[in-house]
């Protein structure tokens, strides 16, 4: 048995006119149990690699992120510096010793060309997920040390384009001479009808040889598409 409880926080600290802008946000996750004749793990049915998020997480997590935004009140561009924290400690584990990683920390420009904005530092990057299931279909810069790319560079009527650039090493102590590079290449958006759009993309990855596992350099890639279907509901008068 699991007794989850979620906060969430947005606070934004900032005055009219003033073109600085301070805000935080943060996500929180903690719960008790009792679990009979082993230790308390989540419930997963045989055979299933997902499992149900509500009351069935034996895990804490938290996050805090800092967002700091200037906007020059002379054009429409907006510098933004952002750093978030997180701490996952697994049911029993002594975890909460250690202190929260650095999840992101990344500056961005917005409206550089066409609209699009620049980024450059770790973050997560475009990621698509099931709430319900706690599962990332499409993650592919969590876990990088840096990166860097523009994205939303609108094509007329007709989506926008996206480019990133990854550095990824790997923690293994044994393979400290390993790094992977990926090129990940989007078109989104491109629309097909008034509530329906389609999606691109396009990923290119290289990892360097690594002489302590004897492993080679190799290369990879991978490309996908997918759909997305969204209509205004009009509101319900009542009667």
């Amino acid at each position: 048995m699991f007794l989850v409880g979620i906060m969430k926080l947005n606070v934004l600290y900032s005055q009219n006119f003033n073109p600085h802008e301070f805000t935080t946000n943060g996500y929180a996750r903690a719960g008790i149990g009792v679990s009979d004749g082993g230790q308390m793990v989540n419930f997963v049915t045989p055979d299933n690699v997902h499992k149900y998020r509500l009351g069935n997480e034996a895990n804490h997590y938290a996050e805090l992120q800092l967002n700091y935004r200037y906007k020059d009140t002379d054009s429409t561009k907006k510098y933004e510096l952002t750093y978030m924290m997180a701490k996952y400690i697994p049911y029993g584990s002594d975890a909460y010793k250690q202190f929260p990683l650095t999840t992101q920390l990344y500056g961005k420009i917005n409206r550089v060309i066409h609209n699009a904005d620049i980024w450059v530092g770790k973050r997560y990057y475009s990621r698509r997920n099931v709430d319900f299931l706690d599962y990332f279909w499409m993650n592919p810069a969590q876990g990088s040390q840096i990166g860097l790319g523009i994205e939303n560079y609108k094509v007329k009527n007709s989506g926008n384009l996206n480019l990133a650039f990854m550095r990824f090493k790997y923690p293994d102590p044994n393979s400290n001479n390993s790094h992977s590079y990926t090129t990940d290449l989007r078109y989104l958006d491109v629309p097909l009808s008034e509530s329906n759009k389609i999606n691109f993309i396009g990923q290119f990855n290289y990892t360097t040889e690594n002489k302590i596992l004897q492993t080679s350099k190799h290369l990879g890639y991978a490309i996908g598409t997918w759909w997305t279907y969204s209509k205004k509901i009009s509101p319900i008068h009542p009667l």
